[in-house]
């Protein structure tokens, strides 16, 4: 593996991306932005040998589903590209508490 000067290690940046997916989703409901913060949590907890970290990754991706999922906001499969940006992250679309 090449080393490049201030770039983070390849685990941060998979954390760093599911926290940016999370938070996107958390401040507009956007179900595009719950889908990819679960699959970016599902990648992490499969990988890390932190069981801590696996077990709140879990944690996550349980809320994630019983908030966005109950109201087939998301799904285990992948969405269609033609959908992908379809009013997407739009304040409209925000999710209730």
């Amino acid at each position: 593996m090449t080393d490049f000067p201030n770039q983070a290690p390849p685990f941060q940046l998979l954390l760093s991306g599911a926290l940016a997916r999370l938070t996107q989703y958390l401040n507009t409901g956007c179900y595009r932005s719950a889908y990819l913060a679960r699959m970016v949590l599902e990648q992490v907890a499969e990988t890390t040998n932190d069981e801590d970290l696996r077990q709140e990754a879990s944690r996550l991706i349980d809320a994630i589903e019983s908030k966005a999922g109950n109201q087939g906001r998301i799904a285990a499969h992948p969405m269609p590209r033609s959908n992908a940006r379809q009013g997407c992250c739009k304040p409209a679309q925000r999710l209730s508490a």
